[in-house]
């Protein structure tokens, strides 16, 4: 429905996104510079509200102000309502994410658009 979009719960969770070819290139690097057994996070170490994705989202589509976002004030049982991580371990390693938020955004909403024109 292009006229709502609700959001589960405040829509002020926080959550650490990765853009998929980051997420690849660290587990390239931990499968050649990791060490066996050792914990590493892998995420962009840059965290978001789940309402400003939405938010963005809606921008990047042309949707502001012809969509109303909407919270529905409650989620699941157990929905984590912040994960943000350490990825110093990561960069460590030398793993820096090449892909902001906003790239990572423009490039999946390209990728739908073509591939399901």
């Amino acid at each position: 429905n292009p006229e709502t979009l609700e959001i589960l719960g405040s829509g002020m969770q926080v959550r650490d996104f990765s853009f998929v070819a980051d997420t690849v290139q660290a587990l390239l690097l931990l499968a050649d510079t990791g060490v066996p057994g050792e914990v590493y996070n892998v995420a962009s170490g840059e965290v978001t509200s789940v309402r400003t994705l939405a938010e963005r989202i809606l921008h990047l589509r042309g949707l502001i102000g012809r969509t109303k976002l909407t919270c529905s004030g409650s989620s699941w049982a157990g929905d984590a309502q912040r994960w943000e991580v350490d990825i110093s371990k990561m960069r460590a390693l030398g793993f820096h994410p090449e892909f902001t938020l906003a790239d990572g955004l423009r490039r999946v909403i390209e990728w739908f658009d073509t591939s399901h024109s």
